[in-house]
C-alpha cells in the first residue's frame, strides 16, 4: 500500500493538487479533508497524548475523546448539515460557528468506518466499569469509566497504523488503485508522528508564493484577516515544518511549488510520479490552472502592507527559494 500526504501552510494549492493527480489510474483519495488524523482529539493528538501522560482518569478521557471525534466525522446529521449550510449561504460562521464536522460523512464513503472505530476503541480499551470521578462528564446518565493500562508507544503505534490502513485499504480496493493521496494542509506538521505510526508513508509539501498565501489567508475562514496576523500565522507554520523536516529522513518527503505546477506542469508532475513510484500519465496534464491566482497580493496589498510582509517573511522565503520574488 502507497501513502502520500499532501500538505502545506493551507491556500497554497494542496486542494488543486489533489485533483489532479487523483486523475492518475492508480491513485485515490477523498473529495473532501478526512480530518481524522491530525485534528485535535483525533488519531496524532490521541497518539502523542496518550504515551506522553498517563493516569486511570486521562486514559479515560482521551479515549472518549477520541472515540467521540471519530464518531463525529463518520455520520452525517441532516439537521446539522442543513444548520450548516444555512449558516454558509448567511455568511455568518464568523459569528457562529456550525456543529463541528456537520458536513462530514465518511461513512458514506467508508461504510464499515464506525465499526472500525468501534474495534480500535476496544482494542485500545483494556475494560469498563460503572462509575465517575469528580470530572467526568456533566449529568451522564449510566456513568461509565473506560480503562486503559500504559502501553508502550510502539505497540500504540502498531494498532493506530493497523485502523488507518483498513480505511485507506477499503478506498484503494474500491476503486482498484494502489496509492491514496491524503489531502490536509497541516499534514506536513505531523510527519514525524504520522512516519512512527505509518513507516510507509511519504509527504509532499506543496508551497505558493508567501504574499498570495498571507492574501488569501485574509480570506478564509480559520486564518487572521489582518495582513501582519497573517504573515506572521505562516512564519511560524513553515518554521514549525523546517524544524520536523530535520527529523525526518530526506527520501521520504518532495517539494513542489504551485508556480511551478502552473508554469511547467509536464515537468513537475513527472517529477512527483516519480517520487511516488508511479508512471506519468498524460490525462494529469488535463486539468484547468488559469485560476490559481498566481500574484493576487500585487492587487490586494498597499505599498506599506507589502514592505511589513516581506521584511516578516524575509527568512522564511529565502529557505523556500523564492528569493527573486523579493527584488
Amino acid at each position: 500500500m502507497k501513502i502520500v500526504f499532501v500538505g502545506g501552510t493551507g491556500r497554497c494549492g494542496t486542494s488543486i493538487v489533489r485533483k489532479l493527480f487523483t486523475r492518475h489510474s492508480q491513485i485515490t483519495s477523498l473529495s473532501f479533508e478526512s480530518r481524522f488524523i491530525i485534528d485535535p482529539n483525533g488519531i496524532l493528538d490521541f497518539y502523542g497524548s496518550f504515551t506522553n501522560l498517563w493516569s486511570p482518569y486521562l486514559a479515560h478521557s482521551k479515549l472518549k475523546m477520541l472515540e467521540s471525534m471519530l464518531m463525529d466525522v463518520t455520520k452525517y446529521s441532516l439537521f446539522h448539515g442543513t444548520i450548516d449550510k444555512l449558516l454558509t449561504f448567511c455568511k455568518v460562521k464568523k459569528y457562529l460557528t456550525p456543529k463541528r464536522y456537520a458536513a462530514w460523512e465518511l461513512r458514506k464513503v467508508v461504510p464499515s468506518f464506525d465499526k472500525y472505530v468501534t474495534e480500535l476503541i476496544a482494542e485500545l480499551e483494556d475494560f469498563s466499569f460503572n462509575g465517575f470521578w469528580y470530572g467526568s462528564e456533566s449529568y451522564t446518565p449510566l456513568p461509565r469509566l473506560h480503562y486503559s493500562a500504559p502501553k508502550k508507544r510502539d505497540d500504540i503505534a502498531v494498532v493506530l497504523g493497523d485502523f488507518i490502513r483498513k480505511v485507506y485499504g477499503y478506498l484503494l480496493e474500491k476503486e482498484n488503485a494502489i496509492l491514496y493521496l491524503e489531502d490536509c494542509p497541516f499534514n506536513i506538521l505531523f510527519a514525524k508522528g504520522i512516519l512512527e505510526i505509518l513507516p510507509e508513508a511519504k509527504f509532499l509539501h506543496v508551497v505558493r508564493d508567501p504574499r498570495d498565501v498571507v492574501s488569501s489567508f485574509c480570506n478564509s475562514n480559520w486564518a487572521p484577516t489582518n495582513k501582519k496576523q497573517s504573515a506572521l500565522y505562516f512564519k511560524d507554520i513553515m518554521e514549525r515544518w523546517f524544524v520536523v523536516r530535520g527529523s525526518i529522513p530526506t527520501d521520504c518527503h518532495y517539494e513542489i511549488k504551485l508556480e511551478d505546477l502552473v508554469n511547467k506542469s509536464e515537468v513537475t508532475i513527472n517529477n512527483v510520479c516519480e517520487f511516488m513510484g508511479l508512471e506519468f500519465e498524460h490525462d494529469m496534464l488535463n486539468v484547468d490552472l488559469s485560476k490559481s491566482n498566481i500574484g493576487r497580493w500585487e492587487k490586494e496589498f498597499t505599498q506599506r502592507e507589502k514592505k511589513m510582509t516581506q521584511n516578516i517573511l524575509k527568512d522564511v522565503v529565502e529557505k523556500l527559494g523564492y528569493r527573486e520574488w523579493f527584488h
